[in-house]
């Protein structure tokens, strides 16, 4: 049966009618499902790919010889590589920059607190009256500077301890501890984009001291002079977190987990990289074996910079194109060694 203009028109209406009360867009569910299908196809090729190389790798353990490693041609891979831009982040606690205590004058005694916690002063503003203990003359303590009263401390309980703290809430600072070996990227005056439950700010680097009780980190303390339209957006204890960039765009190479090592020259766990944002807060340190042109074995020092979801690979710094990497694990001793591909 034919059907006239008039009637394809209705019908055409009527199906479109039927799409709009269900919320439904044909093309875009189509995409959708599509998209998805393929999505599973690839995750699950990839799942494949990765579980075969595993079992092809250990099913045939390296062979330590004198001065020669044997080794399957299946635990060894070319440099897959990457361009990013180094990094690293900055996490802490904001707290105001002058947060000052107020003891109580020598010879003298409370009687009167005149501010609670939580109070604004202005500077010279009483905020007690004390009494000479000898003489019980009256006098007014008075602030230091502007700011908030942030504690007040019961004078009588503990023997030389402050009457109060005071805050100026009008500047913070926070400090980020991360490794040592990023002191060099690190220079006082550096900018940093800081982000504080949603707002942004501009922070900038005022120290970096290195922890001299272990000389593995690095303190670094930074500025947060904040927006007159976002300062009420800033509170003291508030989590703010920034990254600073460094250097230029590198090239780093494409692993598996299974040949990234940890000190004990197995498998480094790095599951923590598997959530996002997939980077660690500074590169981590690690080792991967690796096979120079002059067909020696090298233990190489390396940095897991972050977890690239689509691959299933981390992108790490320290290995060169010119190498090969080596897929199992090797004891120490098998730096420096020869290796013949079986």
């Amino acid at each position: 049966m034919l059907l006239t203009k008039s009637a394809m028109a209705k019908i055409g209406l009527y199906s479109t009618t039927i799409l709009a009360l269900l919320g439904c867009d044909p093309v875009s569910s189509a995409t959708d499902a599509l998209s998805d299908k393929i999505d599973q196809r690839e995750d699950s090729f990839i799942t494949k790919r990765d579980q075969k190389l595993k079992d092809e790798v250990s099913r045939a353990p390296a062979i330590i010889e004198g001065d020669t490693v044997m080794l399957d041609k299946s635990q060894l891979t070319s440099v897959k590589t990457a361009r990013y831009q180094p990094s690293f982040s900055l996490e802490g606690v904001i707290k105001p920059i002058l947060h000052t205590p107020i003891y109580p004058p020598d010879g003298t005694a409370v009687k009167e607190m005149l501010v609670k916690a939580g109070e604004v002063v202005e500077k010279d503003q009483p905020i007690a009256i004390m009494t000479a203990t000898h003489t019980g003359t009256p006098t007014p303590l008075t602030a230091p500077h502007a700011g908030v009263i942030s504690e007040v401390i019961d004078g009588d309980d503990k023997e030389n301890a402050p009457l109060f703290y005071l805050s100026d809430e009008s500047k913070y600072q926070f400090v980020s501890r991360l490794p040592s070996y990023l002191k060099p990227h690190i220079q006082i005056g550096n900018s940093v984009e800081l982000t504080i439950e949603g707002n942004t700010f501009g922070g900038q680097v005022t120290n970096a001291t290195i922890d001299h009780t272990s000389f593995e980190y690095l303190d670094v303390q930074v500025q947060i002079p904040p927006k007159k339209d976002n300062l009420q957006a800033l509170r003291t204890g508030q989590l703010v977190k920034g990254v600073i960039e460094y250097g230029q765009i590198e090239v780093g190479a494409l692993l598996p987990d299974y040949a990234i090592m940890g000190d004990d020259l197995n498998p480094l766990d790095l599951s923590a990289l598997y959530v996002p944002p997939h980077k660690p807060s500074a590169p981590i340190t690690a080792s991967a074996w690796v096979v120079k042109q002059n067909a020696h074995l090298q233990l190489a020092p390396i940095h897991v910079i972050e977890y690239q979801p689509t691959t299933r690979r981390f992108l790490v710094s320290g290995i060169t194109d010119d190498s090969l990497i080596v897929l199992t694990t090797l004891p120490k001793n098998a730096d420096g060694k020869q290796v013949i591909i079986d």
